[in-house]
């Protein structure tokens, strides 16, 4: 077993101070601390609402109850419960205490999530492409430029973070000969956020079947286990009010401005008076597909190094907002391309200083979509502007075209 497997085995899911480096642990304190810091200050000001995790919360204490968690508003106007039956079970034993406690320790778990994901994408990111140990300077940029995205993540209590840590976990298991585990934990993720289904073309492209299998059986099972508690009938209407869930959350996808097919329509088909139908998101998915089908072929079929892989697998983790209508803390499913990113910096030693401003000019939409920094005016214009999934599509074009100057390593 690699030192890096060794490293990974012991961070995910457990422990991200586990074999860290000095400046990895100061990391971990630093930001831990502030974390903890802005837990303290919601609570002294009455802001700790955590209102994503007030969905599922409520969702659960009304599972319970016996009642319908689907179709019912908890926290904001929009928080309705919109995940599988199944997935409220997670939240059943933190149902069970008074709201603030478990609020408290779900704030735990994000945090553990926040810094344990962002440990391992510097310590892989380092191991797999880079030549030099990932600079400091680069933990701080990527932390800037997810400054805002973190913020809203930690202040709604959403599960983001969580989850990305869940297919970091997923890839690595794959990575290290466990394909059944692998798939299990792909599985429950698509059963808490089927957006991730886009991950399994890319297990039959790479003949992952293994883990493919064990996915689709995942899924399959999570969708009836609830049947053993509820019965076939009452498992039937929970899987009804999820589906109605999903289309209450749904707008018309070139309608949502930080999406790909938003992006297309507002710049290229509005001008000229061209209507924009369903047509649109299946032509702009099979363009993107297409073009990702023939970089993946770039890199060959055979003897594929797991760095490119890993790559591959977060590209793709990295286009779900700007393919789905979300909120604006989503976009942190691009973080491990911005940690690439920014450890190239400075591992080539580029003109560091040039490439560092441009890198936070791109990142403008990300840090600075806030109403405390722009007002409420100028945030509504940054949500609905579509410069969010502007700087995310540059991003990750760019994540694209460097890897070219990458070394072929195994990691």
């Amino acid at each position: 077993m690699d030192s890096f497997t060794r490293k990974t085995w012991k961070l995910f899911p457990m422990n991200p101070w586990a074999q860290s480096t000095s400046v990895e642990r100061r990391f971990i304190l630093i930001a831990g601390a502030v974390m903890v810091l802005f837990y303290v200050l919601q609570v002294i000001n009455g802001r700790n609402d955590l209102f994503d995790f007030q969905v599922y919360y409520g969702a659960a204490s009304e599972l319970i109850q016996g009642g319908e968690p689907y179709g019912k508003w908890y926290g904001l106007d929009s928080g309705i419960y919109k995940y599988s039956p199944i997935s409220i079970w997670i939240f059943v034993p933190l149902a069970l205490l008074p709201f603030q406690w478990a609020a408290a320790i779900y704030y735990v778990f994000v945090v553990w999530a926040i810094l344990a994901v962002l440990v391992f994408l510097f310590r892989r990111t380092q191991h797999c492409f880079l030549s030099a140990a990932y600079h400091p300077l680069a933990m701080i940029l990527v932390c800037v430029v997810l400054s805002d995205v973190l913020i809203r993540e930690l202040h709604l209590g959403n599960i983001n973070m969580i989850l990305l840590g869940l297919f970091l976990w997923a890839i690595r298991q794959m990575e290290t000969g466990r394909p059944h585990l692998s798939g299990w934990l792909i599985a429950l993720g698509i059963l808490i956020k089927p957006h991730f289904v886009i991950l399994l073309p890319w297990l039959v492209m790479r003949g992952k079947w293994r883990v493919l299998g064990t996915s689709l059986t995942g899924v399959v099972a999570g969708l009836f286990i609830p049947a053993v508690v509820h019965g076939w009938q009452g498992n039937r209407a929970l899987l009804e009010g999820w589906q109605q869930a999903l289309g209450k959350h749904n707008v018309d996808l070139w309608d949502s401005p930080n999406t790909l097919f938003g992006m297309v329509n507002h710049a290229f088909l509005e001008p000229f008076g061209v209507q924009a139908g369903w047509w649109l998101p299946v032509a702009v998915i099979l363009l993107a597909g297409g073009g990702y089908f023939l970089w993946m072929r770039h890199h060959g079929w055979k003897d594929v190094p797991l760095s490119r892989q890993y790559l591959e697998v977060m590209v793709l983790i990295g286009m779900i907002p700007l393919l789905t209508h979300t909120d604006t803390e989503h976009f942190l499913f691009s973080a491990p391309l911005l940690v690439l990113l920014a450890g190239v910096l400075f591992d080539r030693r580029l003109s560091i200083w040039l490439y560092a401003t441009l890198f936070l000019i791109i990142g403008i939409p990300y840090y600075l979509n806030s109403p405390d920094f722009l007002g409420a005016s100028g945030a509504a214009f940054m949500d609905n502007s579509g410069l969010l999934g502007l700087s995310c599509t540059i991003f990750l074009l760019a994540s694209l075209f460097v890897v070219r100057f990458l070394p072929k390593r195994g990691c």
